[in-house]
């Protein structure tokens, strides 16, 4: 899954327009032109998202969509840690068909999930690990540690009860990797916590091709003015991945 480049402004205009109307088959045919921008809110009438690229983003106050737990991005802007969601128009959840169906172990149970890319859509206990009840001799560990990055260093791994799995990594140590790592038996995407050259989240997604095409430029506008020793190119393909400045 991965947000697709903006519409041509006259488009975006026109489904703002018909999306006003609030009629469910325009609605409907809007979620049909661009499924691959579906969000859901991450708490109810919470303003913070979640995209089915894996990435994380923000509603804006003018984006037309004041109630409802899933909607159309039409309009994406970054904005340093998350995107922001411009324009938007409504989903309703029956028109989400589940794109992939995983089973996930969480804590001692089982739990089976249908999923709309990154979104989950549902998710029922499917059982018990057998042997829950006993005093486990230790713990088990399904993949490894840490991963390699192209800057030559390793990254560690954060194994989460959701079955997700997260590496905080800084920026400039990922330039030219387009396909996101998998690992484990289930092959997980892991999800990257991107920093700044200080540490802190600017970005997460586990689309790295997404990122690359689309946030990674509002992001290096933002953050090159902040950090200017550190490397902000303006074609992340091509770059040297590094942990270091531009000058030792």
């Amino acid at each position: 899954f991965a947000i697709a480049d903006q519409a041509p402004r006259e488009v975006v205009r026109e489904l703002k327009r018909l999306a006003k109307t609030g009629s469910g088959d325009v609605l409907k045919a809007i979620f049909l032109a661009y499924p691959d921008r579906v969000a859901q809110r991450r708490e109810l009438r919470s303003e913070r998202l979640l995209l089915a690229s894996g990435s994380g983003a923000t509603l804006a106050r003018e984006s037309g969509v004041r109630e409802g737990e899933f909607l159309v991005a039409l309009e994406l802007a970054g904005t340093g840690g998350e995107a922001l969601v411009r324009m938007a128009s409504r989903v309703e959840r029956e028109w989400l068909i589940p794109t992939k169906r995983e089973t996930v172990t969480v804590g001692t149970k089982i739990v089976e999930r249908a999923m709309y890319g990154a979104i989950v859509l549902h998710e029922q206990t499917a059982g018990r690990i057998a042997g829950a009840t006993q005093k486990p001799e230790r713990p088990r560990f399904e993949g490894p540690k840490s991963i390699d990055l192209p800057s030559g260093r390793k990254a560690t791994l954060e194994y989460r009860d959701d079955g997700s799995i997260f590496a905080a990594v800084k920026l400039q140590e990922l330039f030219g990797l387009a396909e996101t790592p998998r690992v484990g038996p289930r092959q997980t995407p892991v999800t990257f916590e991107l920093l700044s050259p200080n540490g802190r989240p600017v970005q997460v997604t586990r689309d790295l091709r997404s990122f690359w095409n689309g946030a990674y430029q509002q992001v290096r506008k933002e953050l090159r003015a902040r950090y200017p020793k550190h490397p902000w190119p303006e074609d992340p393909w091509s770059a040297t991945p590094t942990h270091r400045t531009k000058r030792r």
